[in-house]
């Protein structure tokens, strides 16, 4: 199925095309992305829309539900103490992985804003606070982001926008199908950190190394982890790829997880349902760094309303 994907993102690609050329120059480049995000974030800290330049048709969700503009974590949020930011010049897409203060609290918050015409269109958060996510809450992890999403990456070493989906929808597939006969392993490197809400959810070593961890997992490396069936009886519903940096080699994918029927649920999603807001650094078609935000508990009965990804297929699609 990964090898099928990626012929068809691949046939997509016209030929004699790089992983940066476009038709035309995009309307808004990164550092015109780059400062939509500032006033959004700016104007979220002071807590009012302000002049925020949002279009009359802007589509607002907070964990996947429709609000209205300027409500929900917005009204509460101080500046954020970490921030990451990925581009899509050719999508008009942005998006920051975020730790935000929210009075004498803090919470894990990522945004993603597409831009068109001038204007914001969509507002996309993912937002949760301590004990939302199980032990998965460190907001003091870091203050700034890691080297592999801050990578400028020359022409020849890019892969395209395609082969970038087609690699994060392959870490989708090897979660989906660990543990079973047809389990397909992750186009990753097997000492990438996983930090999930500030956690590291990985050893980033080769090695199996002592225990800890939600469900055992720090104590093994991510392809051991996926080798070994870990995380069997996962479903990945939903997975879009909304922000693709090809530039510093970076994809955001938002899905749902849920567990096949018969299976038990983690304690941490106390009856409700994965929310992931996953980055994943890719150097020469490999997985190298995973940075996640996370709501375990969104109610089973809430739908996204953004447009599934073509070209994806889940076990929930069967």
């Amino acid at each position: 199925m990964h090898r099928y994907l990626i012929a068809v993102l691949l046939a997509a690609l016209p030929v004699g095309a790089s992983a940066q050329v476009y038709d035309r120059a995009p309307a808004c480049d990164r550092a015109c992305l780059t400062l939509f995000m500032d006033r959004y974030l700016q104007a979220q800290a002071a807590n009012a829309l302000g002049d925020l330049p949002l279009a009359p048709t802007v589509r607002v969700t907070q964990n996947g539900d429709l609000i209205d503009a300027g409500t929900g974590f917005f009204t509460r949020a101080d500046a954020p103490s970490y921030r990451m930011d990925i581009a899509d010049p050719e999508s008009g897409g942005v998006a920051s992985s975020l730790v935000v203060h929210a009075g004498d609290v803090q919470a894990f918050e990522m945004v993603r804003l597409k831009v068109e015409g001038g204007l914001i269109t969509e507002v996309e958060t993912v937002v949760a606070f301590e004990g939302e996510s199980g032990p998965m809450f460190v907001p003091d992890f870091a203050t700034e982001p890691r080297r592999d999403f801050l990578l400028t990456l020359l022409p020849r070493e890019q892969n395209s926008r395609l082969e970038l989906m087609a690699v994060a929808d392959a870490y989708w597939r090897a979660l989906e199908t660990n543990g079973r006969p047809d389990y397909r392993p992750a186009p990753m490197l097997p000492g990438v950190v996983r930090i999930e809400n500030g956690m590291p959810t990985t050893n980033g070593a080769l090695v199996e190394t002592g225990s800890g961890g939600p469900a055992g997992t720090l104590n093994a490396s991510g392809t051991q982890q996926f080798d070994e069936g870990r995380f069997v009886s996962r479903t990945i519903f939903d997975r879009r790829f909304p922000v693709v940096d090809v530039e510093r080699g970076v994809v955001l994918s938002i899905a749902r997880m849920g567990a096949d029927a018969g299976h038990p649920e983690p304690p941490h999603w106390q009856g409700g349902r994965p929310l992931l807001a996953e980055f994943f650094a890719v150097q020469d078609g490999r997985i190298t760094a995973v940075e996640v935000v996370m709501k375990s508990n969104v109610p089973l009965e809430q739908s996204t309303i953004w447009e599934r990804s073509p070209l994806t297929r889940s076990k929930s699609d069967r």
